[in-house]
């Protein structure tokens, strides 16, 4: 039987994977392939299909043009996130966390020298998405279809409802696992 988590309303995680086990660099591999690849790909066709409900039912579903604000925000925002993770977060993570498990000398060093403001950047980019989400939510009455839900309806709430549950499981991963993690390795190595 698989466990789940409730995360941030009404998104589900599950809890059968042992995530908080997983090697460090393995998990931010997880992210990048696993979450960052989902939004990479689901963007424009989630863009076209919100962009087609809200031309074609404008007056029907009057939320529709802030449903597809909020979604813009999402999508004309991380992905700079997610390059800024690849490029200069998730190797500072993975350098100091090999550095540690290796036990290697210079280990101290790298977090004194290289420390990225992982904690200001995450919670910045969490802020954002955890508040669109909410939004996102209310508009869809947490994506419940209405008895009259056309089929292009309930197919822009199923894909958004998708995409909810990516990002808080994303979330979750970053900000309950990578940083905890990466923040107490940080203060061992500041104490050596």
């Amino acid at each position: 039987m698989v466990r789940l988590n409730k995360i941030d309303g009404q998104a589900l995680v599950t809890g059968s994977l042992p995530y908080s086990e997983w090697p460090l660099d393995f998990l931010v591999d997880y992210v990048v392939y696993v979450h960052h690849g989902y939004l990479r790909q689901t963007f424009t066709t989630l863009r076209d299909h919100i962009e087609n409900f809200v031309a074609e039912h404008p007056q029907k579903y009057t939320y529709s043009d802030e449903l597809l604000q909020q979604f813009m925000k999402l999508q004309g925002t991380l992905p700079d996130f997610m390059k800024q993770q690849e490029e200069l977060i998730f190797p500072y993570v993975k350098q100091v966390s090999r550095a540690y498990q290796s036990k290697e000398s210079f280990a101290g060093l790298l977090t004194r020298t290289l420390r990225k403001p992982v904690e200001r950047v995450l919670s910045q980019e969490h802020q954002l998405v955890t508040t669109v989400l909410q939004r996102l939510r209310e508009l869809t009455n947490n994506y419940n279809l209405p008895g009259t839900a056309s089929n292009h309806q309930t197919a822009v709430f199923m894909k958004l409802h998708e995409l909810d549950n990516d990002l808080a499981q994303h979330l979750y991963l970053e900000n309950k696992i990578v940083l905890p993690r990466l923040l107490a390795i940080e203060s061992e190595l500041n104490k050596q």
